[in-house]
Parts: structure tokens; sequence; C-alpha cells
């Protein structure tokens, strides 16, 4: 399932998905302290709730890091929902503006109801207006489309995410000052993210549906990300820390072009003349260049990409009981700050790279040029040797 990568792409700040809003009783947790939250349904695949007061600070670190920002998905105070996979079908929740259903009929859309609620179909999406408030489902299917919405319309009692005691016991012992709100499985959201980068996708794997909060200390901007199982008795272990810069997307190594080997002499029994002996000596002589460079370039890459990893310095992964936490504290505020520090750092150790690999792709070519030649030296002595043997 494709999806859920583009919604979050980095267990740091994009761990930083998944969430809910909550009808009485309230949650602690801000991004649940709306009544928006009572359109999740119960078997959602991932939320992603944003707290009233938005996440500009995870904002800016998404997008240093290069991942999705969380506010993509949703504006301060509203909710995303991934209704289905196959379809990639999502809803996005908010509290209803005045004049909403007007402004929709307005633009050409088309009024239904169901199970009290209005539905105005415009274009690809269907707006649900229940209860002061406005559902947008959009799908890649049109049938998935009308199904969800209607679903969204008449979703009452057990149907609601917030109607599970393991889901609300898991989100109310999120912490209180969380910017990013979710909830999903954790297969799910490890998938989604760079899970595996850190080491923990199969923590969030073994623990089943989870919660998820995102927060960022206003002072020190330290970053911590929440984990709770909705099933208190699951546990999973993690490694102690995490390199935050491979989910930032380090460099690569240069791409380097394959040693070209001579074709296979299949003529054994002929005996090789003093000029093809010494056309292979500058055939290996030439690759040998080319290998050398290679294995240069390489340790220097692997060395400069390493100077952009701790840049961005290391998460620290921390499982108390029946929660996972993920801290991390940015060395350089605003977050842009870190990528041009590991840009700097990376240019410096990536110096005479750039010279190595001209110097193996000239290498390279020597050694394929000298092929048609030595070829061509071969097949001469075969028709040699094979004249001599006919006399």
């Amino acid at each position: 399932m494709r999806y859920p990568r583009v919604v979050i792409r980095v267990l740091l700040p994009v761990l930083l998905l998944v969430a809910c809003r909550t009808p009485a009783p309230r949650f602690a947790t801000a991004p649940l302290a709306t009544p928006v939250a009572a359109w999740i349904p119960a078997d959602a695949l991932m939320v992603i709730a944003i707290a009233p007061g938005g996440a500009a600070e995870v904002d800016a670190l998404a997008r240093a890091l290069q991942v999705p920002e969380p506010g993509q998905f949703a504006a301060p105070g509203e909710v995303w929902i991934l209704l289905d996979g196959d379809a990639s079908s999502t809803a996005r929740c908010a509290p209803a503006a005045a004049g909403v259903e007007a402004a929709l009929l307005g633009k050409g859309g088309v009024a239904s109801r169901a199970g009290g609620a209005t539905l105005i179909e415009r274009g690809d999406t269907i707006t649900v207006l229940r209860d002061g408030v406005a559902c947008t489902v959009a799908s890649g299917a049109a049938s998935r489309r009308a199904r969800h919405a209607v679903r969204l319309a008449t979703l009452a009692g057990e149907e609601r995410l917030l109607a599970r005691a393991d889901a609300r016991a898991a989100l109310d012992a999120l912490p209180a000052d969380a910017a990013v709100v979710a909830w999903g499985a954790g297969d799910v959201v490890g998938g989604g993210v760079d899970a595996a980068e850190l080491g923990i996708a199969g923590a969030l794997g073994a623990l089943g549906e989870i919660a998820v909060a995102v927060a960022i200390d206003p002072a020190s901007h330290e970053l911590a990300v929440t984990v709770v199982p909705a099933d208190a008795s699951r546990t999973a272990s993690a490694p102690p820390r995490g390199s935050v810069g491979l989910i930032a997307s380090p460099p690569g190594p240069p791409a380097l072009a394959a040693l070209p080997l001579p074709p296979r002499d299949e003529n054994v029994d002929v005996p090789e003349s003093p000029e093809y002996r010494e056309a292979v000596q500058r055939l290996t002589r030439a690759l040998f260049a080319a290998a050398e460079l290679a294995t240069e370039i390489t340790a220097r890459a692997d060395a400069a990409r390493a100077a952009w990893i701790a840049a961005w310095g290391d998460a620290s992964i921390t499982g108390a009981a029946a929660a996972l936490e993920v801290r991390w504290t940015p060395p350089a505020w605003p977050p842009g700050q870190i990528r041009a520090a590991a840009d700097a750092a990376y240019a410096a150790a990536h110096a005479g790279v750039d010279d190595l690999v001209a110097r193996h792709a000239a290498a390279i070519g020597a050694a394929e040029a000298l092929l048609p030649e030595l070829v061509k030296i071969r097949a001469r002595d075969v028709a040699a040797f094979d004249r001599a043997r006919v006399r």
C-alpha cells in the first residue's frame, strides 16, 4: 500500500501523523480536543490531527528533512483520515465554515441527504455536512467515494474510533502538549515513515495499533515522539539511538561505470602472440587504475555521507511501560540551518571526489578503447594458427 508513504515519510517529524479529535469527554491532548474527532471511523487505517494552534515548528522541521509536512494534509484544528488503501480514499474534516453549503452549491455542487446529513457532490469529492462539521471525501474510485461519504453521514455509536475503550485509553495517555496526534496500525505507520532508518520499524509493527503524539519544546526545540499501543500488553524492543540524518535522504554515492571486460577467449589452444600479451597488459593496467580509483571514490564518498548524517545528530529511543519514545534535540534552529550545516560538512569531506570520478571515467574509457584492438589482435592470432595447421 503506497499511499501512507506519501502522508508520512520520517519518523521524527514524520511519525507526526495519524490522529483524531474528540467530543465530550475531552482529551487532554490538544489535537483531540474538538468534536471533529467524532467523525473518525473505528477502522480508519490512518488519521492525522493537527492542534488548533497549528504545528508550524513541526512543519518547519519536516521541510528541513524534505518530507511531507503535516500541514499539507490538514490545517490547524482539522483531521485527515485514510479510509482505505486500495483506492486511496481519504476524508478531511473540519468545523463547518458559515455558508459552506451555499458556497458549494453555488459552485455547481449537487445536494442529497443521508442519515440526517447533507451530502454535496462536486467534481471528484463529496462533502458531508453534519453537526457543525464539514468532512470532504475524496477517492480514486467514485463508488468508494460515495460509500465512504454515506458511512460518515450515518456514523454512530460503536462505529466511531472514540467508542473503542482501547483507542480512547491510548489516545488519552499521550502528552497534552502535542502539536500533531496520530492513530493507525503500527506496520502501516512504520511503512509510511522511514521507521526502518531509525531501526524501529519492527517495534512499531509489534505494537499493533498505536497512538502517536509529536511535540516540539518551544524553548529547546527538542522533538518528542510518543508512541502508545492500544493493547497495553504489547511490548517491543528498539535500539537506544537512531541517526536522524538517515531520514533526511542523505546524498548517495556517485554512479560509477562497471569495469569493461574482454569477451571470453574460447581458443585456449591458440598461443598468445607478443602483441596480444602486450595489449592485455595495457588493458590490465587501465582496469587496475579504474578499480583503485573506484575504491578511493567509494571511501571518500562514504566519509562525506557520514559527515552529512552526523551533522543532524542522533535521536534517543527509549521503551517505557506500554510506550515507546523518540527524542531529538536539533543541533540548530531554524531547522533549515541543520541542512545547510550538513551540506557544508558534506562538501568539505567530498572535496576532490568529482576529480576522482572524472579520472575513473577516463580510465574506463581507455579500457573500453582497448577492447576492439584486443579482439582484433586475437582474431589475427587465431587465423594465423589455423593457417599453420592447414599446411
